[in-house]
């Protein structure tokens, strides 16, 4: 049997395929090196070279802003842990007590908040030095910001005061005509790295920071105490004060409340060189988690604290920076 045209028909498919396989596009060919475009009527974006990323700048930031973790500028409130460098600012005194640092507003009312001075050596000073001035006072300080129940406070560890007119150049007696025959010029106190405001008490935010202390103090649950607990509150250090900002790790005791509402720390084996009886926390994030812990535990919440002690008036006070509660089983009974 003659198998030829077989043969024949396998031979012309073999040339057929041959021809359609040369026919289409070479997969391996180079892509273009022209600059992709992008299609406005959509469909598949051609790959793109990424460029190197750079380091992010902040709009409108300054010499002299706060330094943040990240670089950034801040929002309303600083973060806590935020230390200020030489900052200017104007002291404005609370009808509650407290010393309020009003800073220069930036472009469209943006700027540092105002802040409460914590109580401290370095405010103790402060207090002592700008009571019965007369005239606005404007300081320049440096210290580390905490954030408590929506406003911020600072720890000042360097401060100097100045009046507000002679920063400006306007005091009572005009200015000092330089001594030609000397050669010397006039004392002029050295200006600040910042401006400082003009009113400070007129700006909003010091107005409504100023009402919060007022509603706060009003607002404050006084607690009943006993006799004895009233007399520890008030009495005073009986040994040499130590030096501000010493370390506490891991003191045992228990939370309580003040007659005053204020919270503060018993421990169960006191502290060297303060008086005795509970201990008032300074405000932070520290203590508002404190405060969370002991909404569902109830007072005499028996805890561990991590802080530092400073002085102020006399007394001691402490700045909480970690806590762990100690549970019911971990308490042993004394025999």
């Amino acid at each position: 049997m003659d198998h030829w045209p077989a043969k024949a028909t396998l031979a012309a498919t073999t040339v057929l395929l041959s021809g359609l396989a040369l026919a289409q596009p070479d997969e391996t060919e180079p892509p273009d090196s022209s600059p992709p475009t992008v299609r406005p009527e959509g469909g598949v974006i051609e790959p793109t070279v990424i460029a190197p990323t750079t380091t992010p700048t902040a709009t409108g930031a300054r010499a002299g802003d706060p330094i943040l973790p990240d670089g950034l500028p801040s929002g309303p409130l600083l973060r806590e842990g935020t230390f200020l460098v030489r900052r200017s600012g104007a002291l404005v005194r609370a009808s509650t007590g407290e010393w309020v640092i009003a800073f220069q507003p930036g472009p469209e009312g943006v700027g540092l908040p105002p802040m409460v001075l914590l109580p401290c050596a370095e405010t103790e000073r402060i207090e002592s030095e700008a009571e019965g001035v007369d005239g606005p006072v404007a300081i320049e300080v440096t210290g580390e910001v905490y954030a408590y129940a929506s406003r911020n406070y600072l720890l000042p560890t360097m401060s100097r005061l100045a009046l507000v007119e002679e920063l400006a150049g306007r005091t009572s007696a005009g200015p000092t005509e330089p001594d030609e025959e000397a050669g010397e010029e006039p004392d002029e106190p050295e200006s600040f790295a910042d401006p400082i405001p003009d009113r400070p008490a007129d700006d909003p935010r010091v107005l409504e920071l100023l009402g919060e202390l007022e509603r706060g103090h009003a607002t404050t649950p006084r607690r009943g105490v006993s006799r004895r607990d009233a007399q520890r509150e008030a009495q005073p250090a009986t040994a040499p004060a130590q030096a501000d900002g010493r370390l506490i790790v891991r003191k045992r005791g228990r939370l309580v409340r003040l007659g005053s509402g204020q919270w503060a720390f018993a421990s169960d084996t006191g502290f060297a060189g303060a008086e005795p009886g509970p201990i008032p926390l300074l405000p932070s994030s520290t203590l508002a988690a404190i405060e969370s812990a002991a909404s569902w535990s109830g007072e005499a919440l028996s805890i561990e604290v991590s802080g530092r002690l400073f002085q102020y008036r006399g007394r001691t006070l402490m700045l909480p920076t970690a806590y762990v509660l100690v549970r019911a089983s971990d308490l042993n009974p004394l025999r």
